[in-house]
């Protein structure tokens, strides 16, 4: 048995679902970032932050 159908198959899963986490993550953290832009900005035209 040279050849392993389990390796390829694993390695080719892993870097997809590392490749859906990171592009999820980094989504998230885009979000994250318009949110407390656009937080702040109201905040700040509105005046009633205090």
């Amino acid at each position: 048995m040279t050849f392993d159908p389990y390796r390829p198959w694993r390695r080719a899963i892993f870097s997809v679902l590392a490749g859906v986490a990171g592009l999820y993550f980094a989504a998230l953290a885009v979000l994250i970032v318009v949110g407390l832009v656009l937080l702040v900005g109201a905040m700040g035209t509105d005046g009633t932050s205090g």
